[in-house]
């Protein structure tokens, strides 16, 4: 593999990352203990569950989008997984949640349209998108020295990130 397809898949590999975080964080509970008592006292549990659902199923929209973004520049790249690639047989899916992704990034003005709807609607799509993110998954370690590079972490501990570079940027490490 070239440099540059390295480079190529690197940044694919950064927002399958940045999906997986949301998927991570899908569920956690948005208050901590104080403040969901101070809001069950002042608007009663229902508010709670209510709230946690809706917040909830909006990072699920967001993650199921962002999955969509990585199959884009997987087929960009011409990659080919064996077992990625039989998720991806599922054309309807596929299709489905490019108009879902479509629908999370593009101002829709009916709030609950077909786009988002017809997925979450159509028999087993929460199966399938769990088998295309482990795939993902399996597609990454497959394809770039995800192994060697954490064991040198375990080694040598964490690198350190050299001030004036783009990641240092995106750290906010140059600012003080």
């Amino acid at each position: 593999m070239s440099s540059e397809d390295f480079v190529k898949l690197a940044a694919l590999h950064r927002h399958w990352v940045v999906a997986d975080s949301i998927r991570v964080v899908l569920q956690q509970k948005l208050l901590n203990s104080k403040e969901e008592v101070d809001v069950i006292h002042k608007f009663g549990l229902d508010y709670i569950v209510f709230g946690e659902k809706v917040s909830m199923l909006c990072r699920m929209q967001v993650w199921y989008s962002l999955l969509f973004v990585v199959i884009e520049g997987y087929k960009e790249l011409g990659m080919n997984f064996a077992p990625l690639e039989n998720v991806l047989e599922n054309i309807e899916n596929v299709s489905l949640l490019r108009r879902y992704r479509n629908a999370t990034f593009h101002y829709q003005a009916d709030p609950l349209n077909d786009k988002i709807i017809d997925f979450l609607n159509k028999d087993g799509s929460e199966i399938w998108i769990r088998d295309l993110n482990a795939q993902l998954e399996a597609f990454f370690m497959w394809a770039l020295p995800l192994d060697e590079a954490l064991k040198k972490i375990e080694i040598e501990g964490v690198p350190s990130i050299p001030l004036g570079t783009r990641l240092s940027v995106m750290f906010s490490l140059d600012k003080d």
